[in-house]
């Protein structure tokens, strides 16, 4: 950096929003910013961009020949304090984007007051008890489950009851972090305490992976499946009806019976 320019920098420190005054013998410096970023303020010389300043980051590049340099902290040890004081319990912090925060509800960027307003509201569903169902795999493996969730008759209904992520093998939550990569795809059913449920690593068609998540399933109860075979849809457990339900019933057909007699 010039010694031109690391002087402005520091008379400029306190005004870079707006205007610096310099004697008349120096050359004009501004900072100028843009209120869609205000964390980044833009040095001009004499109406010449020569740099610019990022304040969130601490990160002052300069930019010459119409083309930026590389960053330099001019507050490091400011930054170093403030990264301390952001407590992190075991988020890995290098995947995200680092220039500024976002929301997104139900995968749609938001603001941060309709990210406020959704959890003040009671508008989310709280999904923290559902199945959890990973995909891994190639690109045109995870589509063909993802499609049948979507469409196949024998999986309706089983994608809403889920929270359902396809990752490709490399993919930093999957790699390294203990889960089977090589399947065409693995798939993985898992409770909602990260409890393996169910793990295949070959996809074998909508039927058997129905019948998997089925099984899988806490509130899954195979004497409420339909046999759609039988003339009389209801399935009745004679050994479940209560002893005074038969009692009530036997009364009824005697005194119906006996009100036949008397006709």
């Amino acid at each position: 950096m010039s010694p031109l320019l690391t002087m402005a920098l520091i008379l400029c420190a306190d005004c870079l929003d707006g205007q610096c005054k310099p004697s008349p013998s120096s050359p004009k410096i501004e900072w100028r910013s843009r209120p869609d970023d205000p964390d980044r303020a833009y040095l001009f010389v004499d109406g010449v961009q020569a740099g610019g300043y990022d304040r969130a980051r601490d990160e002052w590049r300069p930019f010459v020949a119409d083309a930026w340099g590389a960053p330099t902290a001019l507050f490091p040890s400011s930054l170093a304090k403030a990264d301390e004081s952001i407590l992190n319990f075991g988020v890995v912090r290098e995947p995200l984007p680092s220039d500024r925060s976002r929301h997104t509800l139900n995968g749609k960027v938001v603001t941060e007051q309709e990210a406020a307003s959704a959890i003040a509201g009671n508008a989310l569903t709280d999904d923290s008890l559902r199945l959890r169902l990973t995909i891994i795999g190639a690109d045109a493996d995870r589509q063909r489950v993802l499609d049948d969730l979507r469409s196949s008759p024998e999986l309706d209904g089983w994608s809403h009851q889920m929270l359902v992520q396809a990752y490709p093998p490399d993919h930093w939550a999957i790699a390294g972090n203990g889960f089977v990569t090589t399947g065409t795809p693995t798939i993985y059913v898992q409770a909602a305490d990260g409890k393996v449920l169910h793990r295949q690593d070959a996809y074998r068609g909508p039927k058997q992976l129905a019948e998997a998540l089925r099984r899988a399933d806490p509130n899954y109860r195979p004497d409420k499946d339909p046999d759609l075979n039988l003339v009389f849809p209801i399935h009745l457990d004679w050994r479940r009806i209560p002893t005074w339900l038969w009692i009530v019933a036997g009364l009824l057909l005697i005194s119906l019976l006996r009100r036949r007699n008397r006709t």
